[in-house]
């Protein structure tokens, strides 16, 4: 990984964290996205290059986690997406 593939990575973390610690909710979590978007503030951008931080890194996050759980169940990351797709499908 790059140092800013890994930081964006580190991000994702820190996004996850924050809405994890929050009992699920969004408040922390968007606080946080929020304040990433200011440090990241260019006006050229308006913020867009914190939110592309944030979503590389939510990206890594979950491709790690499904790897992961991938290894651990010995279900492909397929058939582990399509489970996932199931459950937030508007008909379950």
């Amino acid at each position: 990984m790059t140092p800013e593939q890994i930081e964006n990575a580190r991000i994702g973390v820190e996004l996850m964290t924050a809405w994890s610690a929050s009992d699920k909710s969004m408040d922390l979590f968007v606080e946080r996205l929020q304040l990433l978007a200011e440090e990241n503030w260019d006006d050229g951008d308006q913020g867009r290059a914190g939110f592309l931080k944030a979503s590389l890194g939510l990206a890594d996050v979950a491709g790690l986690l499904l790897s992961w759980f991938s290894q651990k169940t010995g279900h492909t990351e397929a058939e582990i997406l399509q489970e996932v797709g199931r459950h937030f499908h508007p008909h379950q």
